[in-house]
């Protein structure tokens, strides 16, 4: 990493609520992050969006990508592609800063 956020920078301020983390639970160095965040105690300055764990089609009317899609947690459960098996949306997180509904 060639940015580092800092006092002395003049481009990466440290500033509650300038930053936001994007994770999916699914990746295992994502939820490295996740853990970091919280033992440095940053939780309540950095923004978190978690997407939900199973790749969905982010644009089903217009091609077959799949990615990972931002759900609330009351949403209902979500299958796999194949409709298999039944995903809850329980720790998903929506993406308040952009609005996206989904990471292609």
């Amino acid at each position: 990493f060639t940015y580092q956020i800092d006092e002395a920078s003049n481009r990466f301020q440290p500033q509650s609520g300038r930053y936001h983390l994007y994770i999916s639970t699914a990746c295992p160095f994502a939820q490295i992050a996740h853990i970091a965040l919280n033992l440095k105690g940053l939780q309540d300055h950095v923004g978190l969006s978690i997407t939900h764990p199973v790749i969905q089609l982010t644009k089903p009317d217009v091609d077959d990508h799949a990615g990972w899609v931002f759900r609330d947690p009351s949403d209902a459960p979500l299958q796999n592609k194949k409709g298999q098996y039944s995903y809850s949306c329980e720790g998903c997180i929506p993406d308040t800063v952009n609005n996206c509904k989904s990471v292609r």
